[in-house]
């Protein structure tokens, strides 16, 4: 082979390979970046191998079975052995798994990076549970247990095989939609392990339980006739029973004004203020329950929770 031909040959190969075996955008994503534009379009500097997320399985009692869980850590986690990082548990919504926020439509192992590298936000790891369509809640009738394993298994797992700085301090819980309830009724049930919750267009259910025996939230809570346990697994009924349990926790919420969950949403904050409890709102004028609003919405959320990380 001469020496024209081989240059051909690599001239072709070299960016075929190259193309291969980096990181690219498809269109798709390419549009949903345009709600970030401060990122639209950039790849991370360091390698893939580097920022990905891990999927990883637990053998959970609460599930009675495995837990699925996602996990992000920093691209510089390998190469200090004895630093440690603060933690943020994030809830799906329904209809999603443990996937969608670190490697689905919403690409926060990508996200998170570039703010890093930027300098935007610090180093923090990244922990999506799957939570199936449970609400976040133990069921219930004793069947499955979603939050004793986000509280308990989920945790204890975290904090044994990962490099994590312990304490309400150092922990945030957040989450989307279903997960949003998810994380403001969870740190309200357990306010002595979170510092900060951020509630993404949170699907907050009505303060009574509805009285149709085919209802979901009735699998869930179980039966009308007895409010109780729908009670105690509700914001509303938390806030009003002790407000003054929460005066350490930082509550942010965050919700598009073309959603159709921003009338409960904004009630609910006016509830929270009036019943003493300080709590942030941010509105995304024109912005709907979608995939634009949820990675807009995350990456303006990871930031409130790096200042929150680096005040304390």
């Amino acid at each position: 082979m001469n020496k024209k031909n081989l240059t051909i040959i690599l001239g072709i190969a070299i960016p075929f390979f190259i193309g291969f075996f980096c990181y690219s955008l498809t269109p798709e994503q390419e549009k949903i970046d345009e709600c970030v534009p401060e990122l639209k379009g950039l790849m991370p500097e360091a390698p893939e191998e580097k920022w990905k997320m891990r999927e990883i399985e637990i053998e959970s009692t609460a599930l009675r079975g495995k837990g699925k869980c996602s996990i992000y850590l920093p691209p510089d986690y390998e190469n200090n052995r004895k630093k440690k990082y603060p933690v943020v548990y994030y809830l799906h919504g329904m209809g999603d798994n443990h996937k969608t926020w670190l490697d689905g439509e919403q690409e926060m192992d990508r996200m998170a990076t570039l703010l890093i590298e930027r300098g935007e936000i610090i180093p923090v790891i990244l922990v999506a549970p799957d939570g199936g369509r449970g609400f976040w809640s133990n069921f219930f009738d004793g069947s499955v247990l979603y939050e004793d394993w986000v509280v308990q298994e989920l945790k204890n797992y975290i904090e044994k095989n990962y490099r994590v700085l312990k304490g309400r301090k150092n922990t945030v819980i957040a989450g989307v939609s279903m997960g949003g309830y998810g994380a403001l009724k969870i740190a309200m049930r357990h306010p002595e392990l979170y510092g900060l919750v951020c509630a993404i267009s949170p699907a907050i259910p009505p303060p009574l339980l509805p009285g149709e025996q085919s209802s979901w939230l009735t699998r869930i809570f179980g039966p009308p006739s007895d409010q109780a346990y729908y009670r105690q697994n509700h914001p509303y009924w938390l806030v009003r029973q002790d407000p003054a349990k929460f005066k350490n926790i930082t509550f942010v919420f965050k919700c598009g004004t073309a959603d159709n969950l921003f009338p409960t949403v904004s009630s609910f904050v006016s509830f929270m203020k009036l019943s003493g409890i300080s709590c942030e709102f941010q509105t995304y004028t024109g912005m709907k329950h979608d995939v634009f609003f949820f990675r807009r919405s995350s990456v303006d959320c990871l930031r409130r929770i790096s200042q929150y990380f680096s005040q304390k």
